[in-house]
């Protein structure tokens, strides 16, 4: 991503941290087109004020918890995205983690990216 400014009209937006969803100060959904896609780390079900055309909720801390021991859940969320919009193929995620990540760091993570998108729940409003 080379775009370093606001999104103004979102397709999707992808919530690393479910407790933004209780922020008062952030709305995280601002702008999100009407036919827009949300992707939420989550640990079980959330409540939101704004309904998106479609909803994917994974816990992706707890996978990357499981598998690697950190809560590094950036990539294992792109695994999740992939699942619910289809916008790019599990396949080039993977091939994506193995072209930018080294050493032992590519199995689990690859693990990761899988098991979030296995477990990302779609939901549509």
């Amino acid at each position: 991503i080379t775009i370093r400014a606001h999104i103004r009209n979102p397709d999707c937006v992808m919530v690393m941290d479910h407790s933004l969803l209780l922020s008062t100060r952030v709305n995280v959904f601002e702008g999100l087109k009407g036919e827009g896609v949300a992707v939420i780390n989550a640990p079980k079900p959330v409540e939101l004020k704004v309904k998106p055309s479609k909803l994917g909720l994974v816990d992706a801390t707890g996978i990357t918890m499981k598998l690697l021991g950190t809560p590094l859940v950036g990539i294992p969320m792109l695994g999740a995205f992939s699942a619910v919009t289809g916008a790019v193929g599990l396949d080039s995620v993977i091939k994506a983690v193995k072209l930018k990540l080294g050493g032992k760091a590519v199995e689990g993570t690859i693990e990761a990216v899988k098991e979030a998108y296995q477990r990302v729940e779609v939901v549509k409003p």
